[in-house]
């Protein structure tokens, strides 16, 4: 326990609050106010970005005493970029008690969203050692009871019945006592609970309403004194939102979204639910989703949606990384790097470029240079937008300071010398950060089409090592983008890090790139170097998204165009017509899950077969199949049949799949693909026809 508390402080010490997770944080804090509706918080960021320490963090905060020291070095950083916000949030957390912190397991759970909230409750009492059961659970006992009574007479109440015999106890007594919220007679059930159903547990939760359950307990934990409220901080939820983004009407995205909007109305009895995930809503629903049915959906699940990332305008990852690499200072060799020539050169390129407008010179050649080093000040200033913008799980900021892969700079530092062959620093130089990212950046839909231009140029350039180098300045410098670093043949000469001399070599190099071998493009407008990006490099499949969006603008019903393009067969009666010569068949249909809990449609189908002026005869049997997409959309149709009892026709057959059929996908993919052929005249030579389904 010590151990993992002292592990706590310095991950409190270890957090820099930058401009993102401030603004994050303020709005949090002002879902504190009582009056607040500010209760539901949407965490999302690319890999590398610290959405999971920010959750660390902000659970300390809601869920501890902040005058502990474990927070001062916190609120210091906090206090230094932004006094007046500090000031405004330690006051609004300081006038609240603190809150119980509720922690779902990450990922999906298979039993359900509302099993995941209900668990974790139950997990953060006992954690806090708070001995309260919540009135549902002794209203889902009355109801097992009344289920076994109902259900199985003659086995499980009579079992009941003898189990509490042998304790001294009959039936009425337990009901009374459960009735009256007696803990002891709620022990008993527990026990007979065992005898009853096989050795099975009580699961009260199995039973219970989450809103209903989690006001009950808020409310005791008001009573004592002790507590705010709850907070809920769910990581790794992107699995739900996107169940969400694809299937509003499943039974866990109604759920979601239901517990959500509760959050928001809890006023003074307060619970707040914070999820963590890579992506923002809208980018989950991307291609999935009409703007229209989005707009619903959002308006609905958040009222905050925070973008966290490593790049801002304060340069806090520059300190973090000056912090990160150590120096050993009381090397001799040390002493001969920090009194080269090449810090006073480097200062004042990016003096020149403006790239720290706010920072002292002090601030540039202590932290940038000297403490970020063997990191080229142009790579230092480059890694935090790389990786806010093609970061994946194995490719971020932290993993390119930390790991051992041989394009990080940990195998930088063990494997390269300390000077060139010509006498200056060796620095991990803006160029090679294209082989750290290269996987990323080749599944990032936005520059990926940089990387084949890139293969091409390094394939027409052969082993001539400055012009491979040059090639992938610019391929980083397009991807980075950013005003102050243009591929201008300055900053790539920069960027190599080459004697002032050997300059005019990388021009002439750039040069003949350009206009002779003709694998980069010089824009004279800009003084710009690029890649080509022509119409080549658009592949069908970015077509295809391109068009999916388009057609999820307009109005497409996805099953209908199944329909249209797969139209469900009737099914004949063989045995009944050979034996009565009279056509009779069933008819077939295609529905949606969230269509079974309204049958009466299909029922006035059926009953209108028999009306005098039916028109053509359709059928004497209608079967529905159910076109779910999802695994959610399969629960929330098992879900309908069990409970709908309208649904029990003896002309009525509903055939639910096994697995999901996934053809959203395949239907949005086709009618692009339609779309795409019908205008192939318009594309020219971006797409090859050939190349569509």
């Amino acid at each position: 326990m010590k151990s993992m508390k002292s592990s706590l402080a310095r991950k409190l010490r270890g957090y820099v609050p930058n401009k993102s997770s401030r603004a994050a944080l303020k709005s949090i804090c002002e879902g504190l106010h009582p009056t607040s509706t500010k209760r539901v918080h949407l965490i999302t960021g690319t890999y590398g970005t610290g959405k999971s320490h920010f959750g660390l963090v902000l659970a300390n905060f809601v869920s501890r005493d902040i005058d502990e020291p474990d927070f001062s070095p916190l609120f210091d950083k906090l206090r230094e970029r932004d006094d007046e916000l500090t000031n405004s949030i330690l006051n609004t957390r300081k006038a609240q008690k603190r809150f119980l912190l509720v922690l779902p397991e990450p990922h999906w759970d298979p039993e359900g969203f509302y099993h995941s909230l209900l668990t974790a409750l139950a997990e953060a009492l006992s954690r806090e050692n708070i001995s309260y059961r919540p009135s549902t659970h002794f209203t889902a006992a009355l109801e097992r009871i009344e289920d076994w009574r109902k259900q199985s007479p003659e086995e499980a109440y009579e079992k009941l019945q003898n189990a509490l015999l042998r304790r001294g106890v009959t039936v009425q007594q337990l009901t009374d006592g459960l009735k009256a919220h007696k803990g002891s007679f709620y022990e008993i059930f527990q026990e007979v609970h065992k005898e009853v159903a096989y050795g099975a547990t009580f699961e009260p939760i199995a039973y219970s309403a989450p809103k209903d359950v989690f006001t009950d307990t808020i409310k005791h934990l008001r009573r004592t004194g002790e507590w705010a409220g709850i907070f809920i901080i769910y990581d790794e939820f992107g699995r739900y939102l996107s169940e969400m983004a694809n299937a509003p009407e499943s039974f866990d995205a109604q759920n979601l979204q239901k517990f959500a909007e509760y959050c928001k109305r809890t006023v003074e009895e307060q619970c707040h639910f914070m999820v963590i995930a890579h992506q923002t809503i809208a980018d989950y629903a991307r291609g999935r989703r009409s703007q229209e049915e989005w707009k619903k959906i959002y308006g609905r699940f958040t009222s905050g949606e925070h973008t966290l990332s490593v790049s801002s305008g304060e340069h806090e990852m520059e300190e973090l990384i000056h912090a990160i690499i150590t120096k050993d200072r009381a090397n001799p060799m040390w002493t001969e790097i920090e009194h080269r020539g090449d810090f006073n050169i480097l200062s004042d390129e990016v003096i020149e470029r403006n790239l720290y407008s706010n920072k002292t010179t002090q601030w540039i050649e202590q932290i940038l240079l000297r403490g970020a080093y063997p990191l080229h000040p142009y790579t230092t200033f480059a890694l935090p937008f790389l990786s806010d913008r093609v970061g994946q799980s194995h490719r971020t900021l932290f993993t390119f300071l930390g790991d051992d892969d041989e394009n990080g700079l940990r195998y930088f530092v063990g494997d390269s010398s300390i000077f060139t062959p010509d006498g200056r620093l060796n620095l991990y130089t803006l160029d090679n950060l294209i082989h750290y990212f290269d996987p990323a950046i080749r599944r990032h839909d936005e520059y990926k089409a940089i990387m084949p231009s890139r293969d091409n140029a390094l394939a027409d350039v052969g082993k001539n090592p400055q012009a491979v180098r040059i090639i992938n300045s610019v391929a980083v410098l397009m991807i980075l983008g950013h005003p102050s670093l243009p591929p201008t043949k300055e900053i790539i000469a920069e960027a190599l890090h080459v004697l002032t001399s050997k300059k005019q070599e990388i021009y002439d190099i750039l040069e003949e790139l350009a206009h002779e071998k003709e694998v980069l493009r010089f824009r004279r407008a800009t003084g710009h170097y690029e890649l080509p990006r022509g119409a080549g490099d658009i592949s069908v499949r970015e077509a295809v998204q391109k068009e999916r969006q388009k057609i999820l603008e307009g109005d497409f019903d996805w099953r209908a165009f199944v329909k249209e393009k797969v139209p469900p067969e009737s099914i004949p009666a063989r045995k009944y017509e050979e034996a009565h010569f009279v056509k009779r068949q069933a008819a077939c249909d295609y529905i949606a899950a969230s269509s079974l809990s309204n049958p009466k449609p299909f029922l006035d189908r059926i009953e209108n077969w028999y009306y005098p002026d039916r028109g053509k005869y359709e059928g004497d049997l209608l079967v529905l199949y159910v076109l779910a997409d999802s695994e959610a959309e399969l629960k929330n149709a098992k879900d309908c049949l069990n409970q709908a009892r309208d649904l029990e026709h003896s002309q009525l057959i509903i055939a639910v799949p096994k697995q999901p059929v996934h053809l959203t996908e395949t239907a949005l993919d086709l009618k692009a693909a339609e779309n795409l052929k019908a205008s192939s005249g318009e594309i020219g030579q971006q797409l090859d026809p050939v190349e569509l389904p």
